[in-house]
């Protein structure tokens, strides 16, 4: 079973959308950037 985990953060770029993919060691993230809030979808497979 994955392990998901999810982390709310602000940035200050209110005017930058933004959605990016990475791979961390074993750790798949995806990255929501919208009108300064942000949301990191980390999930551990």
């Amino acid at each position: 079973m994955a392990d998901v985990s999810i982390l709310f953060y602000i940035i200050d770029e209110a005017d930058s959308s933004t959605i990016k993919a990475f791979k961390y060691s074993s750790r798949y993230c995806l990255w929501f950037n919208f009108k300064g809030k942000g949301l990191v979808v980390s999930i551990i497979l």
